[in-house]
């Protein structure tokens, strides 16, 4: 397994390492795919906080609660490609 934190920093290095033991590894894909996942990370935490907020004036907003379904449906698919992502990158 190859730390995220260890590829991002120095990639040569886990390069190097990669061919001293004879590993086929994409790295560059890995790398690709790690910022991917960081990329849609942001997205998915942004848009919960935003499904919080509308959740708070749902109470009194029926538009806020409209939006609030849409949103949780839009999540659920981009939870599931971050699930994906993870499983590539970890």
């Amino acid at each position: 397994m190859i730390d995220p934190k260890i590829l991002r920093d120095d990639p040569e290095r886990v390069r190097a390492n990669c061919v001293r033991r004879g590993a086929e590894v994409a790295i560059d894909e890995l790398i690709a795919k790690d910022q991917e996942l960081r990329s849609v990370l942001q997205l998915v935490e942004s848009m919960r906080a935003e499904r919080n907020r509308l959740s708070q004036e749902a109470r009194n907003n029926p538009a806020a609660r409209e939006q609030v379904k849409l949103l949780k449906a839009d999540m659920e698919a981009k939870e599931q490609h971050l699930a994906e992502l993870k499983a590539v990158v970890d």
